[in-house]
């Protein structure tokens, strides 16, 4: 995986130091991403205790991410949606999907526009362990994350990730990148985010008339890149159990109150068998493993 520079981008000359007004014409593109919600009692008071003074862009950028990283702890939240910022400050701690919203308000709340991005974050066990300072991953894996992009003038969209405190580099493999913090789908129904393509075997059927990433172009008929959910239990489970759990997630899943929410996210419901699902995981397994050995991907410091 080649490096990548995060701090490799020049500014307009009048954005160099925050706070800084968009230009006209530019904010009013903008508009969706400068939109805030009411700050509450504590998010109030953060936003009072952030200094006005001209900093420089990008210093000003790391210290309110850093700050976040230190006041807000990482937790894995299995609950749907996202908490509201007074939520977050309140409790000091959330998800990646939590911090990320609520660094989108304060930026908003500070004048700069910002969008919620949600999509893969890869991180690999580096060559060589560093001297000083964070050891890195101990395990090659990808998984599902949250950050933001904050919009710079001539530099564009750059990312920030307050779970870690750092900005965006090559391993962070955006998705969908919406004004809020909800799914895409209510943009892509509305009209103000086009979809190409869709990145899984078979059309879903919630856009029936979008084509695969194959049916696209047929080079691509190995991109899927697609999120699944699958429970699993310890390898030495009896059966019995194991069929009973099935059954039960089953019938629950097929719930007539849940069918809306599925069409709203785009999800497709395959509901498949124990054997099914170690067939996709080894499946899936087999294509990453594929992936990383013929790209050389590896942690580079």
């Amino acid at each position: 995986m080649a490096v990548f520079n995060p701090f490799d981008f020049f500014l307009e000359p009048y954005a160099e130091a925050c706070p800084f007004p968009y230009e006209t014409a530019l904010a009013r593109e903008l508009r969706p991403f400068l939109e805030t919600e009411p700050a509450g009692p504590k998010l109030a008071d953060f936003l009072a205790s952030v200094p006005r003074n001209p900093t420089r862009t990008i210093d000003f950028l790391i210290s309110i991410n850093q700050r976040l990283q230190a006041a807000i702890g990482y937790v894995i939240r299995l609950e749907p949606g996202v908490q509201t910022c007074e939520e977050t400050l309140t409790l000091r701690t959330g998800s990646c999907r939590d911090s990320a919203w609520l660094l989108v308000q304060i930026l908003r709340h500070l004048g700069l526009a910002a969008r919620f991005v949600s999509g893969y974050l890869i991180q690999t066990v580096p060559d060589v362990k560093p001297i000083d300072g964070p050891a890195g991953a101990t395990t090659d894996f990808t998984d599902l994350h949250a950050w933001t992009e904050v919009y710079l003038p001539d530099a564009g969209w750059v990312g920030l990730d307050p779970t870690s405190g750092l900005l965006a580099g090559e391993g962070h493999i955006p998705l969908a990148c919406t004004p809020d913090v909800g799914s895409a789908a209510p943009h892509i129904k509305a009209g103000t985010l086009r979809l190409l393509a869709v990145c899984v075997p078979n059309r879903l059927a919630a856009y029936p008339d979008i084509p695969t990433m194959a049916e696209s172009d047929a080079r691509l008929r190995e991109f899927d890149i697609y999120t699944w959910a699958m429970l699993s239990v310890p390898k030495a489970t009896p059966d019995l159990p194991v069929q009973r759990l099935h059954a039960a997630i089953a019938e629950a899943a097929k719930q007539p109150e849940l069918q809306p929410r599925y069409a709203e996210l785009g999800f497709d419901l395959i509901n498949g068998s124990p054997a099914e699902g170690d067939a996709v995981l080894a499946r899936e397994q087999a294509k990453w493993a594929k992936l990383i050995k013929a790209a050389g991907i590896k942690a580079d410091l």
